[in-house]
């Protein structure tokens, strides 16, 4: 248990060493998650085997996780010291938990349309990729998650009392008891969540589906050496080694997110009636965060044009190279 000091409102733990614990966790989630994303955005900056449309969503997905690491993740350890503060300013509380709801709606829809990018990347013509793809769709795409993860997040939550300071998150959250933001928050938990999950999965096994046909394809067409009669007749653009990497990359990505996000989802669902499961809810909470300081760490080991971009961002061996 925990008692309060009303005249310093500062939360006094009566267990130590599980605050230690909790705070050394968030400080290593905030530090992970700021330098491993800044690590990303710089890659794709500077490094020029990496500056191409197709990783554009690979960096708002960072943008996103790197708001989260610099904006949320700290006031996990506010809320636990000052939980005065977050009770007595009901608009701070609501705002920040607004941002980080967009954030989060943000990075999931990006992972969605990630999974469906490299599809059409490995199963259509380049020509096709470029016509829905290309430059000028994945601008549009970006601003269209933005805004309506902005929309669909502030207005409902600002016209209508869903959101109420959870003394058990000390933090704002659904209201407890309250059926209207109980289903909001599973509208949002099946489209954004659970609906991305299904896309991912299905575009996965689609994609790995047709690199096999294809390596499968290719094999027995070489094996009767009709190579040069197949390609004359159904011409075949062959993935680059970079796209497969960064293919099979996008799906540990997406494996991870539905990993981190899954104890949310049951949170939630046990939640209808209140918040009787604080320690549910403050573990899938904080899971759910980690995932934005993960892909850093999924990128440098699963790719290694990222990996030897890293070493070059911290060795500073591209600004010697510039």
């Amino acid at each position: 248990m925990e008692t309060i000091n009303h005249n310093s409102s500062v939360v006094e733990p009566s267990n130590v060493a599980t605050t230690v614990v909790y705070c050394t966790v968030v400080c290593l989630l905030i530090i992970t998650g700021a330098v491993g994303n800044i690590l990303v955005l710089l890659s794709v900056c500077f490094i020029s085997r990496l500056r191409s449309w197709v990783n554009a969503l690979i960096v708002n997905l960072a943008i996103t996780d790197l708001m989260v690491s610099v904006i949320t993740m700290p006031t996990l350890l506010v809320r636990l010291f000052y939980e005065d503060m977050m009770r007595n300013s009901p608009g701070l509380c609501n705002f920040i938990f607004q941002l980080n709801l967009t954030l989060v709606m943000i990075s999931t829809t990006t992972l969605g349309i990630s999974s469906m990018n490299r599809y059409v990347l490995i199963t259509k013509p380049r020509y096709v990729y470029n016509q829905y793809c290309g430059r000028n769709t994945i601008v549009k795409t970006l601003a269209s998650i933005w805004a309506t993860s902005i929309v669909f997040v502030f207005v409902p939550t600002s016209l209508f009392d869903l959101v109420d300071y959870i003394p058990a998150n000390r933090f704002c959250h659904f209201m407890a008891g309250n059926p209207v933001a109980w289903w909001y928050g599973t509208l949002i938990l099946l489209v954004y969540v659970i609906g991305v999950m299904a896309i991912i999965a299905v575009s996965s096994v689609l994609t790995f589906r047709k690199i096999t046909t294809a390596r499968k394809r290719a094999t027995a067409s070489s094996e009767r050496s009709q190579s040069s009669q197949d390609s004359t007749n159904r011409p075949r653009r062959h993935l680059t080694r970079q796209e497969c990497i960064i293919t099979r990359m996008m799906v540990i990505v997406c494996l991870a997110f539905s990993l981190c996000t899954l104890p949310y989802c049951i949170s939630h669902a046990l939640s209808y009636h209140e918040y009787s499961h604080g320690i549910l809810l403050k573990i899938s909470v904080l899971l759910s965060l980690s995932n934005s300081c993960i892909n850093p760490v999924i990128y440098a080991g699963s790719n290694r044009f990222f990996r030897e971009a890293f070493i070059e961002i911290i060795t500073l061996r591209c600004l010697r190279q510039a």
